[in-house]
């Protein structure tokens, strides 16, 4: 099943440099002594990131700490967002024309193929990513009447800077998007519509699952360190949903969300607007 959200587990280093795998059977090979306890410590800290699930109830005027990040949240006056299909004439039709989240993935894809079809190909429920080195990379649909192996895959594009292809992915009950390394064919599925940072060396990730009530709620922080993906923060919300954001630099965004008041009641909610720095730890 490709879900996103990942029980959280402790890692730890006991002892020597021997270490535990996690119940997800994630785990860093035995290591030589010109390995040292330093190195191994930086990869069970990578490992931790992509597993840990912090809950916030509220965004509120503070800065949160986490093991390798901290995060300064400042809530602003409202201000104008864009759609990420604003400036594209053909592509705005989608917001004109209230399409589907599947007629939208669809069109989308139909009118990549003009521009960027020398980077894919669909053939029925294959579609063929051809990557830097030569070789290719098969996403193949699935649509299993079991709900956790179901998914559909259709193109999005190709940020050309950091060479990584944006998919999108509907899965049973939800949606998100796939990230694949062109050079390396590395992948990171993510919640929910994905915001590259200006130089596409991190990546946003958003889902409005409050709502709705189907996958995550709230957004992922995603670093590309030598070509990797790293899951570096996984926020949830608990009272508050993310609904779109846009980035100011590269560590700094501005995020709209929606906060239930306390009622609780369907569409009984308040807008607000956030502006958010992500600032790594030494």
């Amino acid at each position: 099943m490709k879900r996103i959200l990942i029980p959280i587990f402790l890692l730890a280093l006991i002892g020597s440099c021997s270490t535990e795998k996690t119940s997800e059977q994630k785990h860093i090979q035995p290591v030589d002594s010109s390995i040292s306890n330093v190195e191994i410590a930086k990869d069970i800290a990578i490992l931790a990131d992509e597993d840990r699930v912090d809950t916030i109830v509220f965004l509120t005027d503070k800065t949160y700490h986490f093991p390798n990040y901290e995060m300064k949240v400042e809530k602003i006056d409202s201000v104008y967002i864009p759609n990420p299909y604003e400036g594209d004439s053909y592509l705005s039709k989608i917001a004109l024309e209230s399409l589907s989240l599947y007629e939208t993935q669809n069109f989308i894809e139909k009118y990549k193929v003009k521009t960027q079809g020398m980077y894919f190909k669909r053939k029925g429920r294959t579609l063929t990513l051809s990557l830097a080195n030569g070789k290719t990379k098969i996403l193949k649909d699935n649509l299993s009447d079991d709900g956790d192996d179901f998914i559909e895959y259709t193109y999005e594009n190709l940020l050309k800077h950091s060479n990584t292809f944006f998919i999108n992915c509907k899965f049973y009950e939800s949606s998100g998007q796939l990230l694949v390394n062109r050079e390396t064919g590395d992948e990171q599925y993510t919640w929910g519509r994905t915001y590259p940072n200006p130089s596409e060396t991190a990546f946003i990730s958003l889902n409005e699952g409050l709502h709705a009530g189907e996958g995550n709620n709230g957004f992922q922080f995603i670093s590309l360190d030598n070509r990797q993906y790293i899951a570096r923060l996984n926020i949830e919300g608990v009272d508050w949903e993310p609904v779109t954001m846009k980035w100011i630099d590269d560590t700094t965004m501005i995020i709209k969300t929606k906060e239930w008041k306390t009622s609780n009641i369907q569409d009984d909610f308040i807008t607000k607007f956030y502006r958010i720095t992500f600032t790594l730890k030494n």
